[in-house]
């Protein structure tokens, strides 16, 4: 919280902490369904995520955590649930961009 407060920002809520393998923006409620299922569609053998990093990114005021080191069972993962959101019609946002995975520790709110 301190950190927060220093930052200007507002820390992730525990209840909300997620790490983020896809950026779909805001989704209409009546798609939530479809998301759900399809997320819930894709099957992956259990992994170790080492979180090792801190990072900060200015365009969108987000300080977060993740891993620096290339992790080749969460970059399967990630494949399968962008391309199977794809498939079932969603907007996945930075696709053809470098990606990052992380959980947002602080936004900086306006």
């Amino acid at each position: 919280r301190a950190t927060a407060t220093r930052f200007g920002g507002k820390p992730t809520r525990a209840e909300t902490i997620h790490l983020t393998l896809a950026f779909l923006g805001d989704v209409p409620e009546a798609q939530l369904p479809l998301l759900r299922q399809t997320a819930q569609s894709i099957r992956a053998e259990p992994f170790v995520l080492e979180i090792d990093c801190l990072g900060f990114w200015n365009k969108n005021h987000l300080l977060w955590v993740g891993n620096a080191l290339p992790n080749v069972a969460l970059a399967e993962l990630i494949e399968r649930l962008q391309q199977a959101l794809i498939e079932a019609g969603f907007a996945v946002d930075g696709r053809n961009r470098i990606f990052t995975p992380h959980i947002t520790l602080i936004r900086k709110t306006s």
